[in-house]
């Protein structure tokens, strides 16, 4: 049998709807494992969260965390790689930004720096029993180079935020993830890092072919690896833009087991 790169997203994908990878999941994936496929999660989680998940699962292959930001390779004979921000460059923004954003966050393996802490984000921090955290303004802070960064934003401020960040757009990609009537939430990354780009350094290091890759995801930040040749799946609960560029939708959701069943329908097993 050809060996398979098998890329899985978590969010709703591999996880259900109660954010755990089911007992026939966990079956299938050792499986792959055992017919020397590799096996990728690819998600825009942190490291430590990634990790943990990575552990529980007994997976050897790489972590994709942070959304491309970070690539975690399990061999010894291979580096990891890091997408990170220039400390300088990231610190010029909150100064000449300071009256703008109000909160912000970023992981950085373990470590969670935090810019104005605040309850209603505690969900998206991760904190587990191994982070450490290094709370304070993020201008008087010692900061480690992050691939990823949150930023809150006052709603009023927003758009002289988004005009000043379009200074660095050769550098920097800026997204906006949602708003109410008082704040915005951003997420700030190096341009042109993605799940597709890591995925395909995985290929270059293990001499994968893009035929030879089977992905799954479920949303706008999956459809550039959902559009590279192989056979690539959106989830049926997945987002409009990543079954536009997938070349197929899964039969099951992520609460029943719809990714890995695509998996085993690709690689004719009945599990």
């Amino acid at each position: 049998m050809e060996k398979k790169l098998i890329v899985l997203d978590l969010d709703n994908t591999l996880l259900n709807d109660v954010g755990k990878v089911s007992e026939y999941s966990q079956k299938c994936l050792k499986k792959y494992e055992e017919l020397g496929h590799m096996v990728v999660l690819a998600s825009q989680d942190n490291y430590s969260e990634m990790s943990k998940i990575h552990e529980e699962l007994n997976l050897h292959g790489p972590i994709i965390c942070q959304a491309g930001g970070e690539l975690h390779f399990y061999d010894k004979n291979i580096e990891d790689e890091v997408m990170s921000i220039d400390i300088t460059t990231l610190k010029k923004v909150f100064k000449d930004n300071e009256d703008k954003i109000y909160s912000a966050f970023y992981h950085f393996r373990n470590n969670l720096y935090i810019h104005n802490r605040l309850s209603i984000l505690q969900p998206l921090y991760g904190i587990t029993k191994e982070t450490t955290i290094y709370e304070n303004n993020f201008l008087n802070l010692d900061l480690q180079s992050p691939n990823m960064i949150f930023m809150v934003v006052h709603v009023d401020k927003s758009e002289d935020f988004k005009k000043n960040i379009e200074s660095y757009k050769d550098y920097f990609q800026l997204t906006s993830l949602g708003k109410d009537l008082k704040y915005e939430l951003f997420y700030l990354n190096i341009k042109n890092v993605n799940k597709m780009y890591a995925v395909l350094e995985i290929m270059l290091k293990y001499q994968f072919k893009e035929s030879d890759l089977i992905a799954i995801g479920d949303s706008i930040k999956d459809a550039s690896l959902l559009k590279l040749k192989g056979e690539t799946c959106a989830m049926i609960n997945g987002e409009k833009e990543a079954k536009e560029a997938a070349k197929y939708i899964s039969e099951f959701d992520n609460s029943h087991d719809g990714a890995c069943k695509f998996i085993n329908k690709i690689l004719n097993l009945n599990i």
